[in-house]
């Protein structure tokens, strides 16, 4: 792996890298919401960089991943605020519809308390269009967080994992300037897939066409935190590529969306510079198809599982067009 600490943008690993016409900005940052005053619900107001958006058709739309990571750094945001430092600072859970495409740009974060007694605190928050119509509802998360201790008498078991591909002797390097480009925060991800056959999407032996295992880090090198999670779980390829014989390139062809995310987290925290995910797909029908998920630290260990559920239908011959990108 002795390419790894190069970046995607370098020509020595991405040859067909095209130069964005925006600033490339970091999650942490990218995600960052403040409160707004003199409103009756607890609302906090945030922007969607060009740098997390993909491609929806012919325009623009915040990434499902990103708008996940930005409901959960705010219900923290939010507990923080109106509980205090010592509150509910561990994320259990996220649970994620995705109603309509968020657009670049303004957005708020509407807060809504479910049930926050005990050691379990339970909300409701709705990702809307800001100040002053703030109508329209892109998604729709639940999320589930709890005090930073454990529960008395808890047990702790970790199940045993499949095996899984040695990033240095199984695995080489995937980029791809193309799908980069019209995928930008898939370009903030270094990643590494298992050699041979079906590479990068599969291998025979690792789990076969409907498994997907990937190593990655983060390009800009800093470390996955909790709130990487979301983004991770939703940039992995889609598992019916992996039976379509020019891979990748189907997906010119088709429209895929995310429909819903459930996100569970295995761990109270994550601080690793690289993380495996091993990736199925149980069905795909009429358009529809799930994906389950499992991220995984170097050692094996479960920090996250996250299942979806994807719509995949044919791009109308008008959305693939040959003229320039505006990205």
């Amino acid at each position: 792996m002795e390419n790894a600490h190069i970046p995607n943008s370098h020509s020595d690993v991405t040859p067909s890298w095209r130069p964005f016409k925006f600033e490339r900005t970091p999650l942490k940052e990218a995600i960052k919401t403040t409160r707004v005053q003199g409103t009756q619900t607890s609302r906090y107001a945030g922007t969607v960089p060009k740098a997390w958006c993909s491609r929806s058709g012919r325009t623009l739309s915040a990434h499902g991943g990103y708008c996940g990571s930005v409901l959960v750094a705010t219900s923290l945001q939010y507990f923080q605020d109106a509980y205090g430092d010592q509150s509910y600072t561990t994320p259990l859970s996220l649970s994620v519809e995705f109603l309509r495409p968020l657009p670049e740009g303004p957005y708020e974060v509407a807060i809504h308390d479910y049930a926050v007694k005990g050691n379990i605190a339970t909300i409701r928050a709705e990702i809307t269009s800001p100040q002053p119509d703030t109508s329209t509802i892109y998604s729709v998360g639940v999320i589930r967080l709890r005090r930073n201790a454990p529960f008395q008498g808890g047990k702790s078991i970790q199940a045993k994992t499949a095996p899984f591909p040695d990033r240095v002797r199984d695995c080489a390097r995937w980029t791809d300037g193309l799908f980069y480009h019209f995928n930008p925060p898939a370009a903030y991800l270094r990643t590494f897939a298992p050699k041979g056959e079906g590479f990068p999407l599969w291998s025979e032996k690792f789990g076969g066409q409907n498994q997907r295992w990937q190593w990655v880090k983060l390009d800009y090198e800093e470390k996955f935190e909790l709130l990487h999670l979301p983004v991770l779980s939703d940039l992995i390829p889609v598992l019916p590529l992996n039976f379509e014989k020019d891979g990748l390139l189907a997906a010119t062809r088709y429209q895929i969306a995310t429909l819903s995310l459930h996100l569970e987290f295995r761990t109270p925290e994550v601080d690793e510079e690289w993380l495996i995910s091993r990736t199925t797909m149980n069905k795909l029908q009429d358009g529809v198809f799930d994906m389950g998920i499992q991220i995984m630290n170097n050692q094996g260990d479960i920090i996250a599982t996250c299942t979806q559920n994807w719509s995949m239908t044919p791009r109308k011959t008008r959305q693939i067009g040959s003229g320039e990108s505006k990205l």
